[in-house]
């Protein structure tokens, strides 16, 4: 697993973690963190407020990425 030494800076800082409750298995499929931009830490926050997406969309998005990092859609 990368620190958070070993990624590309972002702009606001680095790659923060978020955790999730694995409840389904769809989120087991990818674990139940994932790592995220500050800028993309806002959109999630927002969505996950309002119901819009779900943990285990951001997790998905986060598993596609090569550094596995959500930095937003």
């Amino acid at each position: 697993m990368a620190s958070p030494h070993d990624l590309p800076e972002e702009p606001g800082g680095p790659p923060t973690t978020l955790l999730g409750k694995a409840a389904s298995a769809g989120i087991r499929r990818f674990g139940r963190e994932f790592r995220t931009t500050p800028a993309g830490l806002h959109d999630i926050r927002a969505n996950l407020s309002i119901a819009n997406m779900d943990f285990e969309e951001y997790a998905a998005a986060a598993h596609e990425d090569p550094e596995k990092v959500f930095r937003s859609f």
